[in-house]
């Protein structure tokens, strides 16, 4: 079977963000691989409509191993395809099929893998998962380049691929576990388009530990680790994952001014994450430099009042070690300590 890969990648939607997950239309893609991924070629790179990127298992490929696309609503599908193997020919899938549900949960087989590839015409059946399922054992990785479908209406491709790898290690907080990776995971790309700067790609995986262990959570690189007591306490405090992740992606070369690293996080976290009611009211006194709260509190009143954007501005020049306090008067006409006295006259208004 030949396919022609180049004339099945065009008029590829990229996914919605930076409008925020609760407000995006249309069908939604939520992808699962049964086997982990090898180092970052997670199971989104499989559906991001670039065949460059690939997802490879960690392990060879066994019979029953799957790479699933759930949406959430059914669609009309007209064709479906899938590549697999390296850009050098090798590991190509031996054995396995492409597979369509209606309901999520029966299956039929719609194409065989032949050669590495397999492509059907389904002509507007109606779908609301797809998967490729591998048919008996192989010794090489299940390397797949793009799950393919051609639908109405069109289902966006992952702009900003990743997979959260979580190890909780606390018992009564597994299915809370399942529940929090898929929010940091769904939130993941609207604040990757938020804060992104040229050139810069984020991270494709994260791996988080949740233990028992002091605080409520760190990172370090790509690394996350939540401590168990915290959570079980907090159980509604999702919130602190969404921070820690926007650490992964913010990737600052210093953590340095410690205020304002914080400050943009939780500026990102608390002003486009949490819900108004959930949000903390800003309060008069302080400094700028308490980080945090306060100083996203500071910072969403720049935004708001002074010089809109200022806080994207302000990650990049620190994701490209250039920050200096002197960017805030040429971008905001105002230098630091008269920003914050505005805004703290701000309050008696």
């Amino acid at each position: 079977m030949r396919l022609s890969w180049a004339a099945l990648a065009v008029c590829v939607p990229v996914f919605a963000a930076p409008t925020p997950p609760d407000k995006l239309t249309g069908p939604q893609p939520w992808l699962e691989s049964s086997q982990q991924p090898a180092g970052d070629r997670v199971g989104q790179c499989a559906f991001d409509g670039d065949d460059t990127t690939s997802y490879k298992s960690a392990g060879p490929a066994k019979s029953g191993d799957t790479l699933t696309v759930e949406l959430s609503e059914p669609v009309a599908v007209k064709e479906l395809a899938v590549l697999t193997g390296e850009a050098d020919g090798s590991a190509k899938l031996a054995a396995g099929a492409l597979e369509v549900s209606v309901d999520g949960k029966a299956w039929e087989d719609v194409a065989k893998v032949d050669a590495g590839t397999a492509k059907t015409k389904l002509d507007g059946r109606q779908v609301k998962a797809l998967r490729l399922k591998v048919t008996a054992d192989g010794t090489d990785p299940l390397v797949v380049r793009e799950l393919w479908l051609s639908s109405t209406p069109a289902v966006p491709r992952y702009s900003y691929p990743l997979d959260l790898l979580v190890d909780c290690q606390a018992a009564d907080l597994k299915d809370w576990s399942v529940g929090m990776r898929r929010t940091v995971m769904t939130w993941w790309p609207f604040f990757c388009e938020m804060l992104a700067s040229d050139g810069y790609r984020p991270a494709r995986r994260i791996d988080m530990d949740i233990k028992e262990q002091d605080g409520v959570a760190a990172t370090g690189g790509t690394h996350i680790t939540g401590s168990a007591q915290w959570f079980r306490a907090h159980r509604d405090d999702v919130g602190a994952m969404i921070h820690e992740s926007i650490h992964v992606i913010q990737h600052y070369p210093r953590y340095d001014p410690v205020w304002l690293v914080e400050g943009i996080t939780d500026w990102a976290r608390w002003w486009n994450y949490e819900t108004l009611g959930h949000r903390p009211k800003p309060r008069p006194g302080g400094s700028y430099r308490d980080s945090y709260q306060r100083t996203g509190a500071f910072l969403d009143w720049i935004e708001t009042h002074r010089a809109p954007g200022l806080t994207v501005k302000l990650s990049t020049a620190m994701r490209r070690n250039q920050y200096s306090p002197d960017v805030w008067a040429r971008w905001t006409g105002a230098d630091l300590d008269t920003l914050w006295a505005e805004y703290q006259a701000s309050f008696a208004k």
